[in-house]
């Protein structure tokens, strides 16, 4: 799932350097491209949850990295704001299928006693796709200028990199995983069934919780993926800063926060199997919320304080409060799901 962050991550560099889209407009343009998104993704992914119970993940989700790989390459190519949004809610589509799968996947495989950890291990593979794409992703566009190709051709090829390793990921997905058995029952279920069984199993109070965590967690992961980048870009830009130069700096603190999310992941995944998970979800929204707090009052978007002993502090408790909202919201739901 880097690539999904990456498009977000990368965004202010497209509004800035290619599209040139006036500075008091970029806010306001990241957000609505991002509620965009989210609602497609809502819309889809509901759809596609409840129809893989039936003809299985694997190609769900295949289908869904294709058509992101599909949406990266288009993207760079917008010549307007508005064809920015038409391209995005094609990537829209395929972000739906995608996490949504990615979930369904995660929930499928491990026992109940191990659930905890098994979700902090996919919460390292997690971090350390977020950091390739900060630390190597991220400065792609950079790295293009050193070579002598223009801010649009860096911005465009590191698009299309991105759309290369998404249609791998397809073949990958295509070919390499296996579907969990389903009952009878499910198959031959209405989708629109299985969508209302969802809605009700809200009436448990713990699944309810789960429904809340997800949807604060993914409110979470939008703030970092979108407003983190554009927070450095705009406050660069002020100063005089090149946006290469501001996102290849937002991404290496970037990168620490998902190496701190990376390595406290394994502790927040034994923690989440040894207590209450009510409890486990408590204490993570209780780190998430100072984190955020910390970061938002006292933080910097100044790119030449982006190493500084504060921020990098600041990413630290970040990257924590990211995965441990993960991994209990993750867990408590795996545990009060239906079969």
């Amino acid at each position: 799932m880097t690539t999904v962050s990456f498009i977000n991550f990368l965004q202010p560099y497209l509004l800035e350097a290619i599209l040139h889209v006036p500075a008091d407009t970029q806010g306001r343009i990241s957000g609505n491209l991002t509620v965009l998104q989210e609602i497609i993704l809502i819309i889809v992914g509901g759809v596609a949850g409840a129809y893989s119970d039936k003809v299985g993940r694997r190609i769900i989700f295949a289908s869904g990295f294709a058509v992101i790989g599909i949406g990266f390459f288009i993207y760079p190519l917008a010549a307007s704001v508005t064809q920015l949004f038409l391209f995005r809610s094609v990537f829209a589509v395929g972000v739906g299928l995608g996490a949504v799968m990615f979930s369904a996947c995660i929930q499928d495989y491990p026992k109940e006693g191990s659930r905890g950890r098994w979700i902090a291990i996919i919460g390292v593979f997690t971090g350390l796709g977020a950091m390739f794409m900060a630390l190597v992703l991220s400065k792609m566009p950079v790295w293009l200028i050193a070579l002598g190709f223009s801010e649009v051709e860096a911005g465009m090829y590191s698009c299309w990199f991105a759309s290369l390793l998404s249609f791998i990921t397809a073949v990958v997905l295509a070919f390499g995983i296996s579907n969990p058995p389903r009952h009878e029952k499910e198959r031959k279920n209405h989708i629109l069934s299985d969508l209302l069984v969802g809605l009700q199993q809200a009436k448990n109070p713990r699944l309810a919780l789960a429904y809340f965590s997800a949807f604060v967690g993914r409110g979470d992961l939008v703030v970092i993926a979108v407003f983190f980048s554009l927070w450095f870009v705009r406050d660069g830009a002020d100063l005089g800063i090149r946006p290469e130069v501001s996102i290849a700096r937002a991404g290496m603190l970037f990168g620490i926060v998902q190496l701190s999310a990376l390595l406290w992941g394994l502790v927040m995944g034994t923690i989440v199997d040894k207590i209450n998970r009510v409890h486990a979800v408590c204490i993570a929204y209780s780190i998430a919320t100072l984190a955020y707090l910390l970061m938002g009052l006292y933080g910097s978007g100044d790119p030449n304080q982006a190493l500084s002993l504060k921020m990098i502090l600041f990413a630290i408790f970040l990257g924590m409060g990211e995965i441990s909202v993960i991994n209990a919201g993750g867990a408590i739901l795996g545990q009060e799901a239906p079969p």
